[in-house]
């Protein structure tokens, strides 16, 4: 009888654990930067799932720019930008944290979010801790998590070995230039443990979409988190890009995205998503003016990959940009695939 006893409470637990399994989010880490992630992340906040942003630091233009010169804080822009995209505060709340101030005094270009997250930073005395009180604030759904809490500088050196310093001057090219060869920080950083103990948790690691390499790499050369990805048991998917960008990614294919993203992080990719949409000939001719091309890919380019073509253009705009529900949804579906 005690024996019998004792297999009865014994699956009691069982039974919590495996209904606990079940009940279980899948956690999906973002990696990435720019109007892609924030896009990636509105989409992924309304599915059942745990959220993480990983978020580069490197940022040196616009508001964020002067007040990393003038307070030695760490750039608040694209934290701001995660925050938004995981908010589930009201409309005005966002419209407040998105606010920018006008011509004509010395606020003029700041943003009212970068300024409220450097406030806090100096009064938490943690940029950290700044986050998570401006996440509960606005109420995420999900962590947002900087890479580093490093101070460290982008740097590209190009093909006639010249050097260019901080991801604003990478980012918009002054004139034409040679292809960027290589990017590194100056000095280096290394990745806080918020950073690594997310990737280590995912079920399914996201890198991208955004710019190469001023939001994407920018993360990868960050010491520690290269390691953490390769390492990490989750499935490792890249978003291509919808078109290429002018400075940094002049002539890429498809394939070249994949390759530059694997030589950084150290490892293969299992998953590639691409967008399969044409673009119209009226957006072909305006991105052909900016010196930018759409990025076209098929099966056949990626043997050894698992490859997912679909239809992840937004129909509004005249910007070709992916479309929140259509891309969070075909990377809830690869939660799940084999």
């Amino acid at each position: 009888m005690p024996e019998a006893k004792t297999a009865t409470a014994n699956a009691v637990p069982a039974a919590q654990a495996k209904q606990s399994a079940q009940q279980r989010k899948p956690v999906i880490t973002v990696i990435g930067g720019g109007s892609g992630r924030f896009t990636l992340l509105e989409g992924l906040k309304l599915l059942p799932v745990q959220i993480n942003a990983i978020v580069t630091m490197t940022d040196s233009g616009g508001s964020s720019g002067r007040l990393r010169t003038e307070l030695g804080v760490l750039p608040p822009g694209d934290v701001r930008q995660c925050l938004v995209a995981l908010s589930n505060s009201p409309k005005l709340m966002l419209d407040l944290f998105n606010y920018r101030f006008e011509n004509g005094s010395s606020l003029s270009g700041h943003n009212f979010g970068n300024l409220f997250l450097t406030a806090l930073e100096k009064t938490t005395g943690s940029f950290e801790k700044a986050i998570d009180e401006a996440g509960r604030m606005l109420d995420i759904a999900g962590n947002v998590i900087p890479v580093t809490l490093d101070k460290s500088e982008l740097c590209a050196e190009l093909a006639d070995g010249s050097i260019i310093k901080g991801e604003a001057n990478i980012d918009v090219p002054k004139g034409k230039r040679s292809k960027i060869k290589r990017v590194f920080l100056l000095p280096d950083a290394k990745a806080t443990q918020k950073a690594l103990d997310a990737i280590a948790s995912s079920d399914l690691i996201v890198i991208g979409p955004g710019d190469l390499y001023t939001s994407i790499i920018p993360n990868l050369l960050v010491a520690g988190t290269g390691k953490a990805i390769c390492a990490s048991k989750a499935k490792k998917v890249f978003v291509l890009p919808i078109a290429t960008k002018h400075g940094e990614t002049d002539g890429f294919a498809a394939k070249d995205f994949v390759l530059e993203i694997e030589k950084y992080a150290g490892c293969k990719m299992d998953v590639v998503v691409a967008n399969s949409t044409a673009f119209s000939v009226g957006m072909k001719e305006k991105y052909a003016t900016e010196g930018a091309a759409q990025v076209l890919a098929s099966p056949g380019e990626f043997s050894g990959y698992a490859f997912v073509g679909a239809d992840l253009l937004s129909g509004s705009g005249k910007l070709a940009r992916h479309d929140a529900n259509k891309i969070a949804a075909v990377v809830l579906n690869l939660v799940g695939s084999k």
